[in-house]
């Protein structure tokens, strides 16, 4: 499907490049960085050359490109923001070398070759990244005052312009294709920069492109089309048919939001900890613990000391959540669930017979490093308003749990144990308990069960709930 977007300029981004395995599937001959070829630009980005030693290390695609249009030429840079290696599955030169090297330097030298009027620079980081900053003092000092550098960015996930000066402004257009980002300029008029962000769905592009100004959803048929869109659309319907996408899994009766917070009833991060976790998971666990002890009593015959298992608790960064896409009312398909929970993490236990002090001194200590720290306890199996979120309430200092977290947040949240002094299962013991996803399948069959009629049961007083009696 990506393939099939006419893209004049591709830039690569750090999910990408930590897994060797994902990696190669887009390396491989005929592959996707096959396709883009010359478009997919990585100014910072190296891999080790094919047939090559281990020291030679040449650009995972190119470091720029000159694009021809009707009206003059652009300079088009990519870079990465400065990604540790110990992260990437490739070597990620940092911004500040890269702005040092000899090729870099001889695109600006008075008798280059290159010949542009204007400068677009991809960057995955953020729109106000110190790293832009670098960047645009630099290309200033080789360009002079009155050349357009027009940054496109990504990685923070938002909607945001930043106006560097007059000639050059920092844009990013939001995420998970949700957004077209649209920016304009007159590269020889200053402060001349306009800026749209335009909803991704049928409906807003046909108002933007001005074919349909009464365009709604009543009246799809009406939409502009091509040649090209409808049968990309066919293929998606095919493909989406093929895999299971639209295997019907269960109703959901609101609208919950990715960007919605603890506090609001259609957050999808509230229902993650307050209903998904502890039904399909922490629960789950305090029951299996509780009857394997059960079991323990029985079969004890000295005497000896019970199988203290304790509470399950799981915490996590606000920032490094699961869940980063809304889910919307109605049917909801496989489809749905993979959008909510597009990067599927696998949940790790990383401590026992922790006490509940302990486990919020440990809260405490993320809030105060970085992003805040929030998390769910479970404290009765078979009873989710027995679950406690953390914030707002806290849970019992005397009682004793086991924490999990997210495989992703799992080195960051050891390093906080470590430096409070606090017992922390070692790396190379971790166990990886559940993923994520299997988690909200579980939970939208057996909470939200589909009723085989388009989810009329929304209809009714109960919803579509599951009937507990």
């Amino acid at each position: 499907i990506i393939e099939k977007m006419p893209f004049d300029i591709v830039t690569i981004g750090d999910h990408e490049l930590t897994n060797a395995d994902s990696l190669n599937v887009l390396r491989e001959p005929g592959g996707l960085m096959d396709e883009w070829g010359d478009r997919l630009i990585t100014s910072n980005v190296r891999v080790v050359a094919d047939d090559a030693e281990e020291s030679t290390l040449v650009p995972l695609g190119h470091n720029y490109k000159l694009l021809h249009g009707n009206q003059g030429t652009v300079l088009v840079l990519g870079f990465l923001y400065n990604m540790g290696n110990d992260e990437a599955v490739v070597t990620v030169e940092k911004v500040e070398d890269v702005l040092q090297q000899p090729w870099f330097t001889s695109l600006f030298v008075e008798k280059s070759s290159i010949e542009f009027d204007v400068l677009l620079v991809m960057a995955h980081m953020d729109v106000q990244d110190e790293l832009i900053t670098l960047l645009h003092t630099t290309l200033r000092q080789y360009v002079g005052p009155n050349m357009t550098i027009q940054f496109i960015t990504g990685h923070t996930h938002i909607r945001a312009y930043h106006q560097l000066d007059e000639y050059s402004s920092s844009f990013e257009a939001g995420r998970y294709l949700d957004t077209i980002g649209y920016v304009s300029f007159h590269p020889q008029i200053a402060n001349s920069s306009e800026h749209v962000f335009i909803n991704a769905n049928q409906l807003s592009l046909a108002q933007s492109l001005g074919t349909s100004e009464e365009a709604n959803d009543e009246n799809k048929d009406d939409y502009p089309a091509t040649k090209d869109g409808m049968e990309l659309s066919q293929y998606i319907q095919r493909t989406m048919d093929h895999s299971g996408a639209n295997e019907i899994v269960g109703c959901s009766d609101l609208r919950y939001r990715s960007d919605g917070y603890l506090n609001e009833t259609d957050s999808l991060l509230r229902l993650n900890l307050e209903r998904v976790l502890p039904t399909s998971y922490l629960q789950r666990i305090n029951k299996k613990g509780r009857d394997m002890k059960k079991g323990n009593n029985h079969h004890s015959s000295h005497g000896g000391k019970k199988n203290e298992e304790g509470h399950n608790i799981f915490v996590q960064y606000l920032e490094w959540s699961s869940v980063r896409y809304d889910l919307f009312p109605g049917v909801v398909t496989m489809n749905d669930i993979y959008g909510a929970v597009p990067q599927d993490d696998t949940i790790v236990k990383i401590g026992h017979s922790l006490r509940g002090d302990i486990i919020l001194k440990i809260v405490q200590q993320m809030n105060s490093t970085t992003t805040n720290g929030v998390g769910v306890a479970a404290e009765r199996i078979s009873d989710p308003s027995s679950s406690m979120l953390l914030p707002p309430y806290g849970i019992h200092n005397e009682s004793m749990y086991t924490l999990h977290t997210l495989s992703q947040n799992a080195a960051t949240m050891q390093d906080v144990m470590i430096k409070l002094d606090v017992p922390a299962i070692s790396a190379s013991s971790i166990i990886k308990t559940q993923p994520m996803r299997s988690l909200w399948i579980d939970f939208v069959r057996r909470e939200w069960p589909y009723d085989g009629n388009g989810c009329q049961c929304l209809q009714d007083e109960n919803g579509c709930q599951r009937n507990n009696n």
